[in-house]
């Protein structure tokens, strides 16, 4: 039976603190810290918090501890769009409203999904404040009604459901990370630490010839010094395109694409929050196979930045996006890690007032990278491009897994898909 209530009727509504950041002994302990920050749209647990809660804040703050699996939701900043699960016991920030449910009568797990299909109706109770900031009341978030089955074994297999997608997600993430550390490592070990294997034409580090600066022969590992016939170079020197997008013709029935600062997170491209437009795209700033994509405009997104590995057909960016696209001669995978790891620089590259910060293309074009030899990077792109190319597979999967998912949703939620006859996972 479908029953209607209020979110304070699942559980014991909770408000988090923070605590004062110029006493750091609140601080760096074993109880993780959940601040709006840390959490990642489409994610269902929290992943690591940047900051955690010493013995002595837990002693101060003990009665918001949260335990395993409590809903958090964002109701201070960007309301509507953020919720996920603790993943043991934790502590929020005061952004956030958690909810220690009630466990006699209704899963958590459930909850979580309950609540995230209810989003918008926290988006909508916004009262904003004086600064402008979204913000909703943990009374108001308290008396917003909800609809779900009154059967706890309703409400778990209908958990177990939604949790089957998510967990297949989440293992394919990663992976996707371990690939993504495995290339990095590899390059670093290849083209930092200058651990690197012979080619062809050259030999491998062990046999090679370490020149300094002042064109001396050295041992290997001497500062500053490389195997003869590398060099340091400018992003301008290996490329033939350094550029900002164009200011696009918004357009719902647009036929082109155009890539934005959101679009841009987590060194990956998510097409899903790019937009249309009608304006005609110059062929150079039609993003290509290969190019490095650099937010360039504002704090907070400034500097995070993607490699396209994908062939896109009618996308370019807007004016707060850079095209970095490398020379033809010029490795991708090789050219892609060395500007990935290169983000820091970036982001610290700002200048400008509060809130007008921007990236130059001349500050970008002047950061240096290291040039192996030819043959040494494809060798390079030959091992680390089947890791990259499946990242793109598992990417698609895990997009295909979250529509799946978004699917059934209001469907389970609301009852309209009867769950008794569904064997259990």
């Amino acid at each position: 039976m479908i029953v209607e209530l209020r979110i304070s009727d699942l559980g014991e509504i909770v408000t988090g603190n923070t605590p004062p950041t110029s006493d750091r002994s609140f601080y760096d302990g074993e109880y993780p810290l959940i601040m709006p920050t840390d959490i990642v749209e489409g994610t269902k647990y929290i992943g690591e918090t940047v900051e955690t809660i010493s013995k002595k804040g837990f002693e101060k703050y003990k009665k918001s501890l949260i335990p395993k699996n409590t809903p958090c939701v964002v109701t201070i900043g960007s309301i509507g769009k953020k919720i996920c699960l603790s993943k043991e016991d934790s502590f929020t920030n005061q952004a956030i409203n958690a909810i220690k449910v009630n466990t006699d009568k209704y899963d958590p797990i459930f909850v979580f999904y309950l609540l995230k299909y209810n989003l918008p109706q926290v988006k909508n109770l916004s009262s904003g404040t004086a600064s402008g900031r979204e913000n909703v009341s943990k009374t108001s978030f308290g008396k917003i009604k909800v609809k779900l089955p009154n059967d706890l074994k309703a409400q778990q297999k209908i958990a177990s459901i939604l949790s089957a997608y998510d967990d297949l997600i989440e293992n394919n993430n990663q992976r996707i990370k371990l690939l993504e550390e495995m290339a990095e490592e590899i390059y670093k070990e290849w083209f930092v630490r200058l651990r690197f294997p012979a080619t062809a034409d050259s030999p491998g580090y062990q046999d090679c010839k370490f020149i300094d600066k002042e064109g001396n022969e050295v041992p290997h590992g001497t500062t500053g010094a490389l195997p003869e016939g590398w060099r340091n170079v400018t992003i301008e020197e290996v490329t033939d395109l350094v550029k900002r997008g164009i200011s696009p013709n918004y357009d719902e029935n647009g036929n082109t694409f155009v890539i934005n600062q959101r679009c841009i997170r987590e060194r990956k491209i998510n097409l899903n929050v790019s937009r249309r437009q009608s304006k005609k795209i110059p062929d150079e700033k039609l993003v290509r196979f290969g190019d490095i994509l650099v937010n360039s405009t504002g704090e907070g997104t400034l500097g995070r930045i993607a490699q396209v590995y994908d062939n896109h057909i009618g996308v370019s960016v807007d004016t707060h996006v850079t095209i970095i696209r490398g020379r033809k001669d010029i490795n991708i995978d090789f050219f892609g890690i060395s500007l990935l790891l290169k983000q820091i620089t970036f982001e610290n590259l700002a200048f400008g007032s509060t809130g007008q910060t921007e990236l130059s293309r001349d500050d970008i074009q002047k950061v240096k990278i290291v040039l192996a030899k030819q043959e040494l990077m494809d060798n390079y792109g030959s091992v680390v491009a089947p890791m990259r190319s499946e990242i793109q597979i598992l990417l698609k999967k895990n997009q295909t897994l979250k529509e799946t998912r978004d699917l059934l949703l209001p469907r389970l939620i609301s009852g309209k898909l009867d769950v008794s006859n569904i064997p259990d996972l």
